[in-house]
Formats: C-alpha cells, sequence, structure tokens
C-alpha cells in the first residue's frame, strides 16, 4: 500500500501483518497514525485491490469462490 502526501510518502506491506515497508518525509508519529488507519481498513483495500471496475468482477479468491468473476455463468445468463 503507498501513501503519499503533501510531506512524504511510504509504503506499507499488509501481510503477513501491517507493517512500515519504506518511507521519505514523514515523522514517526505521522507513520503510525498511517499504520493505524491501513491496519483498520485493510480488507477494504483488498476488496479495492481485487476489484476490476472495466469487467466489473470480484478477482480475490474468496470471490471466485463464491461465484463472483464467473464469466460462464454470466454468458449463459445473457444467451
Amino acid at each position: 500500500m503507498h501513501v503519499r502526501g503533501r510531506d512524504g510518502e511510504a509504503k506499507f506491506w499488509l501481510h503477513p501483518t501491517v507493517h512500515l515497508g519504506g518511507s521519505d518525509g514523514f515523522g514517526a508519529r505521522t507513520l503510525r497514525e498511517l499504520a493505524e488507519v491501513v491496519d483498520q481498513n485493510t480488507g477494504v483495500i483488498e476488496r479495492a485491490w481485487n476489484d476490476w471496475d472495466e469487467l466489473d468482477e470480484d478477482i480475490a479468491v474468496a470471490g471466485l469462490l463464491a461465484g463472483h468473476g464467473d464469466s460462464t455463468r454470466a454468458t449463459m445468463i445473457a444467451a
């Protein structure tokens, strides 16, 4: 997860736990606050990452297992 702001930029890894991958410009307090926000929103971030708007599909493994992104089913319904 990349974060850019007026004062700097940072990269956070989401797995296995949220942790700082690198930063430039942000102070320690801001980095702690950013890490907390990222941690609290990991699910939202991952869903956004796995969503492909152009196809209107959820390509996450969980989404595929739930039947989202099943283009064969969509074709059969449309036919």
